[in-house]
């Protein structure tokens, strides 16, 4: 279907550690409600949700089964019969991208049985079951709609790295979505978006209006896997500025999770906590699940109350097992650590004392607090109206109490706003974003640049980088060429300087630029150990006929949330754009 406008439909999916879903909205409705987005709803233990759980299953042959919570139901009726080891089960496994240090695209991740798959494929096979979902979805609101008419918008946390992005980009790309039709989004940004809209300053009605022109805001997104927290301004165009590097880290709720199974680990132990986790994996689930829904209403004060969880019968008897026959309630009676916080009621009512909750949090929530007074105590980021909490994390009453702890001193006052859809701020401000980017600037993270040789100077080179070229020329290697520095504003879409670059050699046939960039504004050598190699530029130049006399200019550029490099050959003005491959 042609269409004059911009994109006919944009579709966002947010791929979450523990959740994922997606969103969207056509044309006509972003021009008449910015607000009016779609949502799918996914069944699950409670009911419905509009997201659905971060679960895939392949068969035993490595085919792909299903996602979601049918993943995790399959899976678990195959664990009761004891015929689920030889299939491919993977939760939360987002976190890989993060964690990895340098990543390529042989990557492989392990299942709670040891099996190993491609993280390429198993992350390909989830947003290609979403992108297929959407697109039934959206076929079936459209008449007469094509594939080509759809945009897609892919969420990822600010703080990955910029290969943790291509790998995403290229998973997108094996799922079916070409390069042309798809936008990588940080999700700190379009949450903001999306708020912004309403927007985000509170009225005497309690309701929210559009905070005004130079008006500053931190964004704190909080999902189940990463914590986010960038400072956006308000621009007299209706845009937004980035006004610091984003930070964060592995901070999100699913610590929660793991202090509270820990918890668990340290009354029954661990052998017959493993041993229900991985016999009984449906009982598992519905646990996980209740604890989803019971860490959101944990709160910061104190309090005399307690938080109840039904105790599985099969966890129950794993704790016999090991425990030569005593039962879950037997050993807590004769813990001296838990018999005063932690008891069992009406038969199958695990009971815990409201203070050890609140300790299930405290990593992550002193984590994320600390990052935030640090924020607001440095002078350069003054004038703070308002904190945006979004992501699910958000939704837990505990972390925005202890938020507001620390904002709501004499010296602060900053307005804290928690949308009532928290957990879905990322993925409608995904859509919006594709319709109307108003991203204008961002900070930059780190100094990028090119490794290049230049002429020998002694004095000011180390000896042990100089070398010398067929021609006899005297040059020094390993040089960290400039482009861009850290801390400084680049405007999205605009080059930045164009930079000269000589053949050394007169048979090349081509020049390779292994980009770099740096935690230092002005690094010397690439091998400094502020640098990380990127990835790689190759810029192709046949044509030997001129030898040494031959050069190509190169400009990089902040698209999106990646980098674009545009190179050009000054004497026929011919140019191209270069990727940078930043995987191996």
């Amino acid at each position: 279907m042609a269409y004059s406008g911009g994109p006919l439909i944009v579709a966002a999916i947010d791929f979450g550690t523990t959740y994922s879903g997606y969103a969207f909205s056509t044309y006509n409705d972003f021009e008449r409600d910015p607000l009016n987005i779609s949502t799918c709803s996914w069944p699950n233990a409670y009911g419905q949700s509009p997201k659905n759980s971060t679960s895939v299953l392949f068969d035993d042959e490595g085919n792909f089964h299903s996602f979601g919570y049918p993943a995790e139901k399959k899976y678990a009726q195959l664990a009761l019969v004891g015929n689920h080891k030889k299939w491919k089960f993977f939760k939360r496994f987002k976190m890989e991208l993060y964690r990895t240090q340098k990543l390529n695209r042989h990557l492989t991740i392990t299942d709670d049985n040891g099996n190993k798959m491609s993280a390429m494929d198993v992350i390909a096979a989830v947003i290609r079951y979403l992108k297929e979902h959407a697109k039934k979805t959206c076929f079936a609101a459209v008449t007469n709609l094509e594939e080509s008419d759809i945009l897609w918008v892919l969420t990822v946390p600010a703080i990955w790295s910029d290969d943790a992005k291509q790998f995403m980009r290229e998973a997108a790309k094996k799922a079916g979505i070409q390069r042309e039709r798809l936008l990588i989004v940080l999700e700190s940004e379009v949450a903001s978006i999306y708020e912004k809209q309403n927007a985000l300053q509170k009225s005497g009605d309690g309701s929210l209006q559009r905070l005004p022109p130079g008006t500053r805001y931190l964004v704190l997104d909080a999902g189940g896997g990463t914590v986010d927290i960038s400072i956006q301004e308000v621009q007299e165009n209706d845009k937004l500025k980035s006004i610091s590097c984003a930070c964060g880290g592995d901070w999100g709720g699913t610590k929660v999770d793991e202090a509270f199974f820990g918890f668990l680990a340290e009354i029954i132990g661990k052998p017959a906590l493993q041993d229900f986790i991985s016999c009984h994996n449906l009982e598992f689930l519905e646990l996980s699940q209740d604890l989803e829904m019971k860490k959101r209403g944990v709160e910061y004060k104190e309090s005399d109350s307690s938080v109840f969880f039904t105790i599985p019968y099969s966890m129950n008897e794993c704790c016999k097992k090991f425990n030569d026959g005593r039962t879950i309630a037997n050993v807590i009676e004769s813990s001296d650590e838990f018999n005063t916080r932690v008891s069992v009621v009406a038969g199958n009512k695990l009971k815990v004392d409201d203070a050890l909750a609140k300790s299930w949090f405290r990593g992550s929530v002193t984590r994320i607090t600390e990052q935030l007074e640090e924020i607001i105590r440095n002078p350069n980021m003054k004038g703070i109206k308002a904190i945006l909490m979004v992501g699910g994390f958000s939704e837990s009453e505990l972390l925005k109490e202890a938020i507001v702890n620390i904002t709501q001193v004499k010296e602060n006052q900053i307005d804290i706003i928690r949308p009532k859809d928290a957990s879905l701020a990322v993925l409608k401000g995904a859509v919006m974003y594709g319709h109307k980017p108003i991203i204008q600037s961002r900070i930059l993270r780190y100094t990028y640049g090119v490794d290049t040789t230049v002429l020998y100077k002694e004095g000011v080179h180390k000896r042990s980088k100089q070398y010398k070229t067929k021609s006899g020329e005297v040059r020094c290697k390993d040089i960290f060429d400039i482009h861009a520095v850290k801390g400084n504003t680049v405007v999205i879409g605009e080059p930045q300087k164009k930079m000269t670059y000589e053949i050394s050699e007169a048979d090349s046939t081509g020049m390779d630029f292994p980009v770099f960039r740096s935690t230092e504004s002005d690094p010397l050598y690439v091998t400094d150990p502020s640098c990380e190699r990127i990835g790689t530029l190759s810029v192709e130049m046949p044509d030997i006929s001129r030898g040494l006399n031959r050069s190509v200019e190169l400009k990089i550029t902040f698209w999106d949330t990646e980098l674009k490099v545009t190179a050009i050959d000054p004497e026929s003005k011919e140019s191209f754009e270069a990727a940078i491959d930043c995987l191996e």
